[in-house]
């Protein structure tokens, strides 16, 4: 770093430069006082530079003083300790400050040959790093996160204080100019946070997507498996109820097909999940209806292809079971599997509980159909107009119905050809 024609170490450099009122106080300090603790320097390859004192070298640019100057005494192993006993004697950095200085330290060393001086400044190890500095490994990886992959002024609000590092290294998924428009949004309190500006950057994205002229909606009669693996779009969101327990989904799976039963159900949605895998988008989520005699099973299946959250989404329903009510609770309703793919970034649209209560399709020909109201909220908050929709269990052809007045396109696979015909007739 250069101060005016002064170069400064690269063990210096790992500290953050004092600004705004800490530095405005520093220069009237040294107006009114002089320069009370000379400035440290060292002969470093071949030539002297700024070892400690460079926020005071700057002040006296700043304020016309003349600096003065004193000679490192000390070895070049010792270089870095000492400059993290000037730094942090004089300086109060909170936890992510730290963890910066650590992260730059563990790093220095990166690209330079052991034989050469300045490698006997580096810390060899994060580790090593955050034990110096007094932080958690964990808290020098954010930062070395934010080094990598932030914008320079989402580092530099970090280095002032302004951002904790854990908060600021969730930012990096994102683009540049939407890292910098966080960091803007909580610097001026449009947003108190870091992962509400983030919300509200989604906002403004969803918002400002235009709906589709013309919306592609079709129902495709056959093998779900087949027809997913030889899909030319990539779906970008997967809503379904697959056909659990043929013995109350008799109507929609007709056929000796399904002769096997529940595990014949099970081993197809195996198959399947390997197929959705290879052809959803990389940033796809997925959403799978299951009742609460199976949902542990078919938690574990999914977790063997995608994210799976740790806590269902439970569908309270406006009636219950019938059973035995002096021995029995009656079921009152029914669980949702919210999937992501292992790359997805992708967020939801909005904060909903995860007990969402809506009445069920009161009006319904299909024993399994799901209500247009509850598919609607789980396509509004995994996708965005004109981005593509698959059901490939779509029975009646709900999901269609609702992925096409939210103007996305929509692809649905029936294996019974009457109940295709019904579905494309609803969703037309």
């Amino acid at each position: 770093m250069l101060i005016g024609e002064y170069t400064t170490h690269p063990a210096a450099d790992v500290f953050p430069l004092l600004e705004g009122a800490e530095f405005d106080a520093l220069c009237e300090d040294i107006r009114e006082h002089g320069l009370r603790e000379p400035i440290t320097r060292m002969r470093f390859k071949g030539r002297r530079v700024v070892l400690d004192g460079r926020n005071r070298l700057r002040a006296c640019l700043r304020t016309g003083m003349k600096p003065s100057w004193r000679d490192y005494e000390g070895t070049a192993d010792g270089v870095l300790a000492f400059v993290l006993s000037c730094n942090l004697h004089r300086r109060h950095l909170d936890e992510s400050q730290r963890a910066m200085v650590a992260a730059r330290i563990a790093t220095l060393a990166h690209g330079v040959r052991a034989d050469r001086v300045d490698a006997q400044i580096c810390a060899s190890t994060q580790n090593e790093a955050a034990g110096m500095l007094g932080v958690a490994r964990r808290t020098v990886q954010h930062a070395r996160r934010l080094l990598d992959h932030g914008a320079p002024e989402l580092v530099h609000a970090v280095d002032q204080g302004e951002l904790a590092v854990s908060a600021a290294a969730d930012l990096c998924e994102l683009s540049y100019p939407e890292q910098v428009e966080a960091v803007q949004m909580v610097a001026t309190g449009e947003a108190s946070n870091t992962r509400q500006a983030v919300r509200r950057l989604e906002e403004r994205k969803r918002a400002a997507v235009p709906r589709p002229e013309r919306v592609d909606a079709r129902v495709l009669h056959g093998d779900a498996v087949e027809l997913v693996r030889g899909l030319e779009q990539r779906p970008h969101l997967v809503v379904t109820d697959p056909p659990y327990g043929l013995e109350t989904h008799n109507t929609r799976r007709g056929g000796q097909d399904y002769a096997d039963g529940q595990d014949y159900i099970f081993e197809l949605l195996e198959r399947l999940c390997a197929a959705l895998g290879a052809a959803v988008d990389p940033g796809a989520h997925l959403y799978f209806f299951a009742g609460y005699t199976h949902a542990a099973q078919v938690k574990a299946l999914l977790q063997r292809h995608f994210v799976v959250q740790d806590n269902p989404l439970v569908w309270v329903k406006d009636n219950h079971t019938m059973c035995d009510f002096a021995k029995h609770y009656p079921n009152k309703h029914e669980y949702i599997w919210f999937c992501r793919t292992p790359t997805s970034i992708r967020r939801l649209a909005r904060c909903v509980p995860d007990v969402i209560e809506c009445d069920r399709q009161r009006d319904s020909t299909h024993s399994a159909e799901k209500p247009v109201e509850l598919l609607s909220l789980l396509i509004e908050q995994s996708s965005v107009p004109g981005e593509l929709v698959l059901d490939p269990f779509c029975g009646s052809g709900s999901t269609g119905v609702a992925a096409r007045s939210l103007a996305r396109q929509f692809i649905g696979i029936e294996q019974d050809q009457h109940w295709a015909e019904v579905a494309r007739a609803r969703i037309a």
